[in-house]
């Protein structure tokens, strides 16, 4: 999921205002909530810095 999230560059995405970011994260951060809440409820909490 990092991984996924670093390759998105948001920092580098001055073509999009907030409202435009946020729609495009939301979908994705709520299809790994769903797959994750109902398959893997564990990996939903932190478990420190990942390599």
């Amino acid at each position: 999921m990092g991984r996924d999230i670093r390759s998105w560059r948001i920092g580098r995405r001055s073509d999009l205002g907030i409202n435009s970011l946020a729609r495009m994260v939301n979908n994705v951060v709520r299809g790994w909530i769903n797959y994750y809440g109902h398959f893997y409820k564990s990996m939903l909490y932190s478990r420190g810095p990942q390599p």
